[in-house]
């Protein structure tokens, strides 16, 4: 009897004790949820998106995307799967690998973005010095009209470059500094060589001038000497300086002068060849001078030889110092301009057969561009 119950209770108490096991066996085999590692990734990758990491690591920023959709994609496969069964460590590897590459990318993106903060900045200062060097000699040099163009482009787009480096815009900021260089720099370059060239002739120039005031000195006469670069004329009496007036001249006056039509104002030893009273003249008073000399009609008929000039075209004349000028800008046909009270009393001062020396520039080239209050002169 007492058997017959122990077997009783083992048959009974089996299946319970299988079914109690196999129960505890089902829920230790439920894997652990996936998500705070999934949720790591994601806010990794929006870390990244924020330091702009599509822009600085695109690569990387790249990489770490893809394996975040990758840990979304078995996530949702492993979901449609029986609880049981679901296996999450390839969703926990492709989360982790995520959150490194985007961990990466950020490191990346913040070293470059600062890198490149530190080379924009200095790309748009450089910039803005050579702006400021243009600016001051816009009002006094010829420049043609591309150069112009470029100047006015170049200067738009460091203005936008400087708006986008406020904007930490670094990557677009250093894109339209880089359009703006490309822009300036090589204008810049062509007024310095333009300079460096023109000046060339300061010797000859400063020779040329300390002649004939030693000429005035001796003779105690008037001397007129325009220097073109200063744009003054100075008027000479006995060999000292007694009045130096402003002036303007032909729109290309740093060109030589070597034809009828191409507003040149020329260069070298002139005279006085008549006076021209009001009511002659629709420039208040002139005085016109003996242009062409010697020396132009010689240059004039070898570069014609030459090909360099047109075989149709005439050497001109009609040079004056006249007035109607302080347009503050180069506007005549290659004439020299002054102010009407100016001109009086040039025109009082001056006779007949009055030597006139007009010349580049009396001064070196660093001297004359601090006259025109250029301060720096970038060295590209």
């Amino acid at each position: 009897m007492r058997r017959k119950m122990i077997r009783k209770a083992f048959i009974i108490s089996t299946p319970v004790a299988f079914g109690i096991a196999l129960i505890i066996l089902l829920f230790r085999s439920v894997p652990d949820s996936p998500a705070d590692k999934v949720d790591y990734a994601r806010v990794s990758l929006a870390l990244a998106r924020q330091c702009q990491a599509q822009k600085y690591a695109p690569e990387l920023f790249g990489k770490a995307s893809a394996l975040f959709d990758s840990a979304m994609l078995c996530w949702k496969r492993e979901n449609q799967r029986v609880i049981f069964f679901r296996d999450y460590s390839d969703v926990i590897d492709y989360a982790r690998l995520s959150a490194d590459k985007s961990k990466q990318a950020i490191s990346h993106s913040r070293n470059l973005a600062k890198s490149l903060e530190n080379t924009v900045v200095q790309k748009i200062d450089s910039l803005n010095e050579i702006i400021h060097t243009l600016n001051d000699l816009l009002r006094k040099l010829p420049l043609s009209e591309k150069q112009m163009n470029d100047i006015s482009s170049g200067k738009l787009l460091l203005r936008e470059s400087e708006i986008q480096y406020q904007q930490k815009a670094f990557l677009e900021a250093g894109y339209k500094a880089q359009k703006s260089e490309s822009l300036l720099v090589p204008v810049f370059q062509e007024i310095r060589q333009k300079l460096l060239d023109y000046f060339q002739s300061l010797p000859r120039w400063k020779k040329m001038a300390a002649s004939a005031i030693e000429k005035s000195a001796n003779t105690r006469s008037t001397l007129i000497v325009v220097d073109k670069f200063a744009r003054q004329l100075i008027v000479y009496q006995a060999g000292k300086k007694k009045y130096v007036f402003d002036a303007e001249f032909g729109s290309n006056w740093m060109q030589p002068k070597r034809m009828k039509g191409d507003k040149a104002t020329p260069e070298g030893l002139y005279s006085v060849k008549t006076k021209i009273p009001p009511g002659k003249t629709k420039y208040f008073r002139a005085l016109l001078l003996s242009y062409p000399n010697a020396d132009d009609m010689a240059r004039f008929d070898r570069e014609k030889k030459q090909g360099i000039i047109p075989k149709y075209v005439s050497i001109g004349g009609l040079i004056e110092i006249h007035g109607g000028g302080g347009k503050q800008i180069d506007w005549t046909d290659g004439c020299i301009a002054l102010e009407n009270s100016d001109m009086l009393k040039v025109y009082n001062i001056a006779d007949q057969g009055t030597p006139v020396v007009i010349v580049g520039s009396l001064e070196d080239l660093d001297t004359a561009l601090l006259r025109h209050g250029v301060t720096s002169y970038p060295n590209l």
